[in-house]
């Protein structure tokens, strides 16, 4: 499993890739104290926060093979400009603009992680800072259903 131990950071710092938000995931892996590294997890987590504070959550049915399930929006378009995501019909909106309707593309939210995972993940960063890197390694790593081998 990606992260050992640390799937959420991973997660987060996959969401900055997929979105091509360098900036933090840059200094993340480019850092040479542990210093540096909480402030470029602290932005990558004050952005999320931020995301999730303007987010929806719709009921999608999945252009790629019709499936229907529940997501909560980070970003999201409606002409599909984004680039990333996952593109289908809104079906039903939960949660936001209530008058959304037709096919948008959705950037699911990442989970925030848990309060020992963070403690944990800057110990260990403590120790060896370029565990970070690897970190960011992995995340470029992981593939999407369907991409990839």
């Amino acid at each position: 499993m990606p992260g050992d131990g640390y799937e959420s950071i991973v997660k987060i710092i996959k969401y900055f890739i997929d979105t091509k938000r360098y900036g933090p995931v840059d200094r993340m892996a480019m850092a040479m104290g542990s210093e540096a590294i909480e402030i470029a997890l602290y932005d990558m987590l004050r952005t999320i926060s931020s995301l999730y504070g303007r987010s929806i959550v719709v009921r999608m049915r999945s252009e790629k093979d019709g499936r229907e399930f529940t997501v909560r929006c980070c970003e999201y378009d409606e002409d599909k400009r984004l680039g990333y995501g996952i593109y289908g019909d809104v079906v039903e909106v939960l949660e936001g603009l209530d008058d959304l309707k037709g096919k948008i593309q959705c950037m699911p939210c990442p989970r925030l992680p848990r309060e020992d995972e963070i403690k944990g993940f800057l110990a260990k960063v403590r120790e060896d800072p370029s565990y970070a890197r690897r970190l960011v390694l992995e995340a470029f790593s992981i593939h999407e259903k369907g991409e990839g081998e």
